[in-house]
């Protein structure tokens, strides 16, 4: 079985898989998998030694010893990409991914995964509303960004594959859906404090505009809320399974 869910920010929003494990846990193998859409945050720490050994006993202690799952997750704009690129990449679901542990692994931008016999693209990044608070490679990464490559890279793999997939799972929005989330939210592109609208928008809108898939599920907005009759799924405090006929299974706050 796989569940997705929204951003964890590290471990402040991880109260969502502590009630996932409180509701089903029991039933649940290291076969089953949970997808974090982005603002991972668990890696985290300033690039000191201690620093890092601080994010990886965390990892130990929620993914290798308290959850019974396998987490998965896709890189946001909140993330330590530094230390992210450290762990070791091996080919897994039939593409490359990090291995921060036996059962916590990154999955990169425009790669397809098979993974319990779906197909799924993924496309991490999203831009920071906050970046100028935040500090270059302490509490702030450029690597945050979508990039033309990665549009490139997820192109060519949706090619190989007749451009159908079914599922895609980013951090933000492709543009329409995004603009109509800033409407719905009553923001605008110069919001403060709200998510503007920016070129990795536009670049998932080249992706949304050749590809066939049963659905889209994304976080960053944090909110939990479907769209054009729940193709498009984002997601923050609710888990859901992925179903391909019915649009929202959630488990809630």
């Amino acid at each position: 079985m796989i569940f997705v869910t929204g951003d964890l920010h590290g471990e402040h929003d991880i109260y969502k898989l502590d009630h996932l494990k409180e509701q089903i846990g029991s039933q649940l193998t290291r076969d089953d998998y949970v997808i974090i859409l982005g603002d991972f945050g668990m890696i985290w720490s300033a690039d000191t030694k201690y620093g890092y050994l601080d994010d990886q006993i965390r990892l130990k202690e929620y993914f290798e010893e308290k959850y019974p799952w396998t987490t998965l997750f896709i890189d946001g704009n909140h993330e330590n990409f530094v230390h992210l690129k450290k762990f070791p990449s091996k080919k897994w679901g039939g593409a490359r991914a990090n291995f921060l542990s036996e059962h916590c692994i990154w999955l990169r931008r425009g790669n397809i995964y098979t993974i319990d016999g779906k197909t799924i693209l993924t496309i991490g990044g999203a831009y920071s509303i906050d970046k100028a608070w935040r500090r270059p490679y302490i509490s702030w990464w450029p690597e945050e960004a979508i990039t033309r490559s990665d549009i490139n890279k997820a192109k060519r793999n949706l090619a190989a594959h007749k451009n159908k997939v079914d599922y895609i799972l980013t951090h933000c929005a492709p543009t329409p859906i995004h603009q109509t989330i800033a409407r719905q939210e009553k923001f605008t592109p110069h919001s403060h404090g709200k998510k503007p609208e920016t070129q990795n928008e536009a670049l998932l809108q080249e992706i949304n505009e050749i590809a066939g898939f049963k659905r889209w599920y994304f976080g960053h907005y944090h909110i939990d809320r479907e769209f054009e009759d729940g193709r498009f799924v984002c997601l923050y405090n609710q888990v859901q399974v992925l179903h391909d006929d019915k649009p929202y299974n959630p488990v809630t706050k």
